[in-house]
């Protein structure tokens, strides 16, 4: 990984929510995109977890994930924001949950066994589909949200006991609390 490069924001505890945090502020005219290369991408797929698909990573393979992601956003959007999906972003995750999901081979070593999984670029975005539509059909489907700070664009899944999760992370609900904490020590002062 490049020593300059900000790591990826992994929330949600849901990789294909993760996702959707790689471009920020999604619905305006400029928005960030922190998959906009080969390399990135590449670098987002490694700090996931997820298996590392066989091949290079390419412009087209970055240009499909942009169509998932934001498909996933916007099916996604229905629970965070209360917003109808559009049929094509359906139609999308559909499409790319309908490839196959890799390969598992069992190994033998002299003390144990492993496994080897191989995916294909295809595999990878299947997987992920298929991520977002059991979430979306499961019982968290309604536990979507938007972090609660104002310059925070993540979504994540509310999965607390109380159903009251309001920030993507602490280091967010710190910023909160202490932004709240200045203003009333600043209205207490004046």
């Amino acid at each position: 990984m490049n020593a300059d490069a900000v790591p990826f924001p992994f929330r949600s505890g849901v990789t294909a929510i993760d996702l959707t945090a790689t471009y920020a502020w999604h619905g305006r005219k400029q928005g960030l995109d922190r998959l906009d290369t080969v390399e990135e991408l590449a670098r987002w797929i490694s700090e996931s977890g997820l298996p590392l698909p066989e091949g290079d990573v390419t412009a087209h393979d970055v240009a499909d994930v942009h169509r998932l992601r934001d498909a996933v956003y916007d099916v996604a959007s229905v629970s965070a924001f209360g917003r109808p999906a559009r049929q094509s972003s359906v139609d999308t995750l559909n499409a790319f949950a309908e490839s196959a999901v890799g390969t598992a081979r069992l190994f033998m070593t002299d003390a144990s066994f492993g496994a080897r999984i191989t995916v294909s670029f295809p595999d990878l975005l299947s997987s992920l589909a298929r991520e977002t539509i059991a979430l979306l059909t499961g019982p968290h489907a309604h536990k979507i949200r938007e972090c609660a700070l104002p310059q925070c664009w993540v979504l994540f899944v509310d999965k607390s006991r109380s159903n009251n999760r309001r920030w993507c992370s602490v280091h967010c609900g710190q910023k909160v609390t202490a932004q709240n904490y200045r203003s009333r020590r600043k209205s207490a002062v004046a």
